[in-house]
């Protein structure tokens, strides 16, 4: 039988605006999250994914139900 192997954690606090807490919280009921810092590291994640294929020069491209295309430029990530 084979242990799962754990992820050392940090205890951090961090001073955020009231509105910004809010919108980690309403991010975390839309997508079901177990808890704010749950939340926070899916949303790292996906910074991390889109800033690697921005600076590789890639496009981001949000395609709409209606199969309408949009680049998405994110001001940061140029």
């Amino acid at each position: 039988m084979q242990t799962a192997k754990l992820t050392p954690t940090k205890l951090i606090q961090v001073k955020m605006q009231e509105n910004t807490i809010r919108e980690i919280d309403e991010i975390r009921q839309e997508i079901h999250a177990p808890s704010l810092s749950d939340t926070i590291r899916r949303c790292v994640g996906i910074v991390r994914a889109l800033t690697r294929h921005v600076d590789k020069g890639d496009k981001i491209i949000i395609e709409g139900a209606n199969g309408d295309k949009k680049q998405i430029i994110i001001t940061g990530m140029e």
